[in-house]
């Protein structure tokens, strides 16, 4: 999993022991440290442009799959302080609708 911030990348991790239903374990923990280490104080993620995230899911040799997601910036019609959620689903390409 790859997240950037403005452009700038903040945390490149990775996991290779996940089994259906599991979390990654510590992971918002990581992302939270790893962020607020690039602005060096406070709670809350600074940004301007955005918050990209990008995760790549290997399992096996034919069950790939990548999803990317974004959490935009304030605008003129929000809050002062607002509170921004993203949902990311890889697909497995091995499952087919009909």
């Amino acid at each position: 999993m790859d997240v950037y911030i403005d452009g700038d990348n903040v945390l490149s991790d990775s996991w290779d022991d996940a089994d259906a239903g599991e979390d990654w374990p510590g992971l918002a923990a990581t992302v939270h440290s790893s962020v607020l280490s690039r602005q060096g104080q406070g709670e809350w993620a600074a940004f301007t442009g955005e918050i990209a995230f990008g995760v790549l899911k290997t399992d096996g040799i034919s069950a790939h799959g990548s999803e990317a997601g974004l959490i935009r910036a304030l605008d003129a019609s929000d809050r002062e302080v607002e509170t921004r959620t993203a949902t990311i689903t890889i697909s497995d390409p091995k499952v087919t609708a009909n």
